[in-house]
């Protein structure tokens, strides 16, 4: 697997609610499973005109957000996107490949198994024909 924790991936995934996502969108890579093949990633949203997005529970201001994300960041830990891994994945990868701070990516790991413990997270699954039909891999 090519894909490793902490690197940003840009990629058209529906929304974890079931809403259709017709643009790419900047994930975050939080788990790579080698024995299931499947990689597990939290979506990343810029805080430009997005401030008080800040204050809800469920959202996480990244603070050493460069590199992989390009602008100013906030990571949704009520929704979790698993993904069957494949090889072309790695053309999504952000910032050729570099990976979050891994004290920043320590953090998120811990917020979002706290998060996990006392919230309900909307968690979706994605097939390799779905993720190659959503970004034309």
């Amino acid at each position: 697997m090519n894909i490793v924790q902490g690197q940003g991936l840009m990629m058209c995934l529906d929304f974890a609610d079931g809403a259709e996502c017709t643009y790419p969108r900047t994930f975050l890579v939080l788990d790579t499973d080698v024995q299931s093949n499947q990689i597990s990633l939290l979506n990343i949203s810029s805080v430009k005109k997005k401030e008080h997005k800040l204050l809800y529970s469920s959202n996480l201001n990244v603070v050493k957000f460069k590199p992989p994300f390009y602008l100013k960041s906030f990571v949704k830990l009520d929704s979790l996107y698993v993904i069957e891994y494949f090889p072309d994945l790695v053309n999504k990868v952000m910032d050729g490949g570099q990976t979050l701070d891994p004290l920043e990516l320590t953090n998120i790991q811990f917020r979002y198994n706290s998060y996990l413990t006392d919230n309900e997270v909307n968690s979706v699954f994605y097939q390799i024909d779905k993720v190659r039909s959503l970004n034309a891999l």
